[in-house]
């Protein structure tokens, strides 16, 4: 999993950083093997004074799972949309797996016996 930060309207620290990279890996750890890429875009609330956290999960043969949580500060903000990322990413497994399939190949038996 890569994890790219960046910071609208502030700079984010090396440990801020880290701290994202840190609380996305625990909370998606399980589904590591289909994430591609994770990108975190933290931003200061104008009305609030408070910092949002948004979060894009871009994972193999899936859509792209948007989140946003918001807090008094970064640290809460992320812990927050951590904890949202690990909590939906599962639930668009879920529903992935459970949707219906369909075989849109005929076999070949069905083909020649239609003819």
């Amino acid at each position: 999993m890569h994890v790219e930060t960046a910071g609208k309207g502030f700079t984010s620290s090396p440990e801020l950083r880290g701290h994202a990279n840190l609380r996305l890996h625990a909370a998606l750890q399980r589904f590591a093997h289909r994430i591609v890429l994770i990108r975190v875009r933290l931003e200061t609330e104008s009305k609030t004074g408070g910092i949002s956290a948004h979060v894009q999960v871009t994972a193999d043969r899936l859509p792209p799972l948007n989140l946003e949580a918001s807090g008094p500060d970064a640290l809460t903000a992320l812990d927050k949309v951590a904890d949202k990322a690990g909590h939906q990413f599962a639930r668009t497994i879920e529903r992935a797996w459970s949707a219906p399939r369909t075989n849109r190949r005929k076999s070949v038996a069905h083909d020649h016996a239609a003819a």
